[in-house]
């Protein structure tokens, strides 16, 4: 009877993790709806026995574990007395998140390392939560993730089966309790930071309005740049300690970021709209938040990027990446955030008004592949980059930027940067022809030899043998190259018929040198060879 009074009240609340049990039976026990050291002395060791691969040797270990827990003997634990005490303890309504963190159903490896990290509970589990796990070498950012994942349906779950909810635990810098439901309360999580009405005017003028900390003085008056300064500082530390609470809110919404910036592709994307937004998505949800809260949500997320302290770049700029950008993006955006930075400068240059040149960059890029300019035109005029798209300015564009395009073929083009060569103009394969022959030709026959070469219609070699000035007609209907011609002043009699220029086509270089072609330089090369 002495034994049995000794037993206290606490110890018989104890949970399972304090006995001197293996992974195993807690898992055993745990599966089973057994927590605490009350629950196993009121089920007794036949109940316990007819739980599911639980045998007499792991019985006689928990019921062994259980009297050296309690300091007592093994039989002291039938006793009446006992029995009933413990049945009274186990009608208390327990805590859920004093419960362990086996109910998470986590594989055995994570369990191990929770426990080695120190955590056997809930409770001290979103602690340590809070710290994301930064302080700790054990785990990973997989481990991590599936903690994460098992905490949150942990939560759900609670909802489901109407659990009893009881006080979280205890914060030792703010020595106060927070209700278990404001972890899907966003009106009683930012409660529970504590700001007084001059901070949170700091956090909307600050992540809100975008103001700097000298206008931010300035707006509240009676303070310095460096008071609004400690004040930020003041405010991060707060949401720091409460980190865990708002990830709940935060996660959620950052697995909804797609769906929230569909909605705000065509609309106003202000503050107000997304808080209105996230709002609908959270009816899907056992979160609850009015609009007020969301916008004092989100300016507090908008905070965090401004003021980029390494632990929340951690949680915010790279585990939940989207929602953080999304909350940058909206107006007014925050073009400091890296990524809203570059997100704006790609809308500013698909919105600019692109040159034909410019536009013609882009069609190649784009195909990756070597065009006909008529394709590039239909394509460019598709991509609306211009209000006044001219056909022509773009065929110009291509032959006269031979520093960014080539052109591979009859009348196709590609980019220079591609690294194949630019395909020789008509004009010198014309020439090239000449050459070889060292003599003046006939049209058909000058015909056949630069098809062999490269296709070309009769009609554009006509132009370039009447008009090029590279080439001259001879009084003998033959071709030939100007550079071969002796001077006019030089020719006579016995000048062979091949090599005395047409009167048209000698006034046919007469009016190209007017309108600016240097023909000696144009035939230089000829006369070398």
């Amino acid at each position: 009877m002495s034994e049995r009074l000794e037993i206290s009240v606490e110890k018989l609340s104890a949970l399972i993790e304090d006995l001197n049990l293996d992974q195993r039976a807690c898992n055993r026990l745990s599966s089973a709806g057994i927590h605490t050291v009350s629950q196993i002395i009121a089920k007794g060791k036949p109940d316990v026995l007819a739980i599911r691969n639980i045998g007499p040797l792991l019985a006689n270990r928990i019921f062994s574990a259980v009297a050296d827990y309690l300091g007592v003997s093994e039989d002291i634990l039938e006793d009446d007395g006992i029995t009933q005490l413990a049945l009274k303890e186990k009608d208390k309504t327990l805590d859920p998140l004093n419960v362990s963190i086996v109910t998470l159903a986590l594989p055995n490896n994570l369990i191990l390392l929770l426990r080695k990290a120190g955590i056997s509970r809930i409770e001290q589990l979103i602690k340590f939560r809070s710290n994301n796990y930064e302080n700790n070498n054990l785990f990973g950012k997989v481990e991590a993730r599936k903690i994460e994942r098992a905490l949150r349906l942990f939560v759900e779950d609670l909802d489901k089966k109407k659990m009893p909810q009881t006080a979280t635990p205890q914060v030792a810098e703010e020595n106060q309790n927070t209700e278990f439901s404001s972890l899907k309360n966003l009106d009683l999580v930012l409660n529970s930071l504590r700001l007084n009405e001059r901070a949170w005017l700091v956090v909307e003028l600050r992540s809100v309005r975008l103001l700097t900390l000298e206008e931010i003085a300035v707006e509240i008056g009676g303070v310095t740049r460096e008071r609004v300064r400690q004040i930020i500082d003041q405010v991060n530390e707060k949401i720091r300690a409460k980190l865990s609470l708002l990830l709940f809110f935060y996660d959620y919404l950052n697995g909804r970021t797609e769906i929230i910036r569909k909605k705000l592709k065509n609309k106003g994307a202000t503050i107000e709209f997304l808080a209105s937004e996230c709002k609908l998505q959270l009816a899907d949800s056992n979160l609850i938040a009015t609009d007020e809260d969301l916008e004092r949500f989100i300016a507090i997320i908008r905070l965090l990027a401004i003021s980029n302290k390494p632990w929340a770049r951690e949680r915010f700029g790279t585990e939940r990446k989207n929602f953080t950008f999304l909350v940058c993006l909206v107006e007014p955006s925050i073009e400091k955030h890296a990524k809203v930075n570059q997100f704006l400068e790609r809308e500013k240059e698909k919105n600019r008004q692109l040159s034909h040149k410019e536009i013609a960059y882009l069609v190649l890029s784009e195909a990756k592949r070597p065009l006909h300019w008529r394709e590039i035109v239909e394509k460019a005029y598709k991509l609306n980059k211009r209000d006044h798209f001219e056909t022509r300015a773009l065929y110009h564009a291509l032959l006269n930027h031979d520093d960014l395009f080539v052109r591979v073929g009859k009348g196709t083009y590609e980019l220079v940067e591609w690294g194949h060569k630019q395909a020789k103009p008509y004009p010198d394969v014309i020439a090239a022809v000449l050459s070889q022959e060292r003599r003046a030709l006939p049209f058909d026959k000058i015909l056949v030899l630069v098809s062999s070469i490269r296709s070309i219609k009769q009609p554009s070699l006509f132009m370039y043998m009447e008009m090029h000035p590279r080439f001259y007609k001879a009084i003998n209907n033959l071709y030939g190259l100007r550079g071969w011609l002796p001077p006019r002043e030089k020719q006579n009699l016995r000048t062979p018929e091949w090599l005395v220029e047409d009167s048209k086509s000698h006034e046919r270089l007469e009016r190209a040198k007017q309108r600016g072609y240097d023909v000696d330089s144009i035939i230089r090369e000829d006369k070398l060879l």
